[in-house]
């Protein structure tokens, strides 16, 4: 292993004195910025660990970085950096300057707000294949929001000077980068029309109904919530409380079942007619 293959946080500046003379590392100093700008405690960054090989196979596995040509993966790859972090560890606070674009190898996580009163508001649930950083860092303003680990986690982290310099020389990158923070936007209107405009029980079927994406199609779908009811909760303004109450009543009518964290959908149909969602088209047979 490499002797510079894993770190503490509040270890790199000391590390960074030892890596300038290193020309096999790059962009120290970028991620000296993450751990100042953070403040994490336990997060370990690795570079050594994982071969180029299987850090361009990691990009080239998320959905925001799929089928870019080789040439460009590889160059995102070459200068990644792996950064392993335990649940309830924050990567950036709302404020903190940005230091990059996260991916998320493996693990959840939250972007989250907090009022002046202290209450916080779940604004993403971001779990496995998600990018996040990419909105601040094309504006170069501060975090919005605050990203908290809600498992151990491993994320890949592209410096920004990094990824900028190849979006403005790469142009299947650049068109990427912009149907990414489209998705962003789109994803992020229809929360806020989930919030505004349906009921308690309207915005728990809609949960229900997108966590089941990509499992799909049956009279029977079985899911696992990806996080704990208190986040969930919160992601749909409401009290965890109201949440358990209104699980409870999709229960009730027969919509669902409930085991603990595990939730068994029993009709579909009518979960997404309560979200306001159009109806499955169901592939037509062919005629014999």
């Amino acid at each position: 292993m490499h002797r510079y293959s894993q770190f503490r946080y509040q270890d790199i500046n000391a590390a960074q004195r030892l890596f300038d003379a290193d020309q096999s590392w790059l962009l120290v100093s970028a991620h000296t910025e993450i751990g100042a700008s953070t403040g994490l405690k336990g997060g370990r960054l690795r570079n050594m660990d994982t071969t180029l090989k299987e850090r361009a196979r990691l990009l080239a596995d998320t959905i925001a970085f799929a089928r870019l040509p080789a040439h460009t993966i590889d160059r995102l790859a070459a200068t990644a950096i792996e950064i392993v972090v335990n649940a309830g560890d924050t990567v950036f606070a709302r404020g903190s300057p940005v230091t990059g674009m996260y991916i998320i190898v493996s693990g959840h996580l939250t972007l989250s707000m907090r009022s002046a009163r202290g209450a916080e508001h779940v604004i993403e649930l971001m779990h496995e294949g998600d990018t996040f950083g990419e909105a601040a860092l094309l504006t170069r303003r501060p975090h919005l929001m605050t990203a908290t680990a809600v498992s151990a986690c491993t994320l890949l982290h592209i410096d920004r000077r990094v990824l900028i310099d190849n979006v403005e020389h790469d142009r299947d990158l650049a068109l990427r980068m912009i149907a990414m923070l489209g998705d962003r936007l789109n994803r992020q209107t229809g929360a806020l029309e989930n919030l505004l405009f349906r009921r308690a029980d309207g915005r728990l079927a809609r949960f229900i109904v997108e966590q089941l994406k990509g499992t799909g199609q049956g009279p029977h779908q079985r899911l696992t919530l990806p996080v704990r009811k208190g986040l969930i909760a919160s992601h749909l303004n409401m009290t965890q409380e109201h949440f358990s109450r209104t699980l409870h009543e999709l229960t009730r009518q027969g919509l669902i079942a409930v085991d603990g964290v595990n939730v068994e959908v029993i009709d579909i149909e009518r979960l997404r007619e309560m979200a306001e969602l159009p109806p499955v088209e169901m592939p037509v047979a062919d005629a014999a």
